[in-house]
């Protein structure tokens, strides 16, 4: 499967195999968690991924080649899931989502500059966005209070697919301003 798929996109069976990863944890997130059965608890299953390639490296060809079967599956659903893939958010749009649509989302860039250079790691979003996407790995309960209403959302899950050049990567890596 996975040298298969490298051979006919051409790339390292390496990035196929790390994608294929974040796809299998983005669609079995809403279903399994990792457990300690010591104390019967757990986290979500979720992998999150931030492949580093270089210009003409192919990371659209080989997403779109590893994620395709899922993105064609959850657009038959006739649910919320049907909108669990997307590749731009905001932190707000990403927090409404997650509490009044599908409870599991999935975020897949192959660019990553689109999600790393987007109104969401923007320099006053950048520590929210992390909090956030870090306390839902932990498996948190994902609550909002504003003026006219509380929320609260338990089991509620995201992963991300982010592929970035290599001067991205290096520049949001080592930005001190986000902790």
């Amino acid at each position: 499967g996975v040298e298969a798929m490298a051979a006919c996109c051409q790339v390292d069976p390496e990035m196929v195999g790390t994608l294929v990863l974040g796809c299998v944890s983005g669609a079995a997130q809403a279903l399994v968690n990792v457990s300690d059965k010591r104390f019967d608890s757990g986290c979500p299953v979720t992998i999150n991924v931030f492949l580093v390639a270089g210009s003409g490296e192919r990371k659209s060809s080989v997403v779109n080649a590893v994620f395709r079967p899922m993105s064609d599956a959850v657009t038959n659903f006739e649910d919320s899931r049907r909108h669990m893939i997307y590749n731009d958010v905001t932190v707000d749009g990403m927090i409404t989502g997650l509490i009044n649509g599908c409870p599991a989302r999935v975020i897949v860039a192959p660019e990553a500059s689109v999600v790393l250079g987007g109104y969401a790691m923007a320099k006053d979003n950048t520590n929210r966005f992390l909090g956030t996407a870090s306390s839902l790995y932990s498996g948190e309960v994902l609550t909002r209070i504003r003026k006219d209403e509380d929320q609260y959302a338990p089991d509620r899950r995201l992963s991300m697919t982010l592929l970035a050049q290599l001067g991205l990567a290096m520049e949001f890596l080592s930005d001190r301003k986000s902790v």
